[in-house]
């Protein structure tokens, strides 16, 4: 199966979860974004490729970030990320420096532990 496929199924069924999840049916959820119910089910059942701005629309329309309809991640993950949603560029290339020293520090720590 091709990637494009696997990102579109992978997209739709965190849409249709994420629909339900919060009690919306499908023509509530396609009002709510701006398309039409029929291009909903479709998205759903990954019989139709979306554009980003779609998925932008449909994101926003569940109150989700649209990282959220394509990444697959860990809750502590996902609770790290929402953290560092309001960042900006600069702060997360910050960030990112200072935790990457902070795990090598942490990996040198446990190697001389374990001697």
């Amino acid at each position: 199966m091709e990637r494009t496929q696997k990102l579109m199924e992978l997209a739709g069924a965190r849409i249709s979860t994420a629909r339900k999840a919060q009690h919306h049916t499908q023509s509530c959820l396609a009002e709510k974004s701006g398309i039409h119910v029929n291009y909903l089910s479709l998205i759903e059942r990954a019989k139709r490729e979306a554009s980003i701005d779609i998925y932008r629309c449909i994101a926003d329309a569940l109150g989700i970030p649209m990282w959220q309809l394509f990444c697959d991640v860990s809750s502590e993950a996902l609770s790290i990320l929402q953290v560092l949603e309001d960042c900006s560029e600069n702060e997360l290339r910050m960030l990112g420096c200072l935790l990457h020293g902070l795990k090598s520090g942490v990996r040198q720590n446990n190697m001389l532990e374990k001697q």
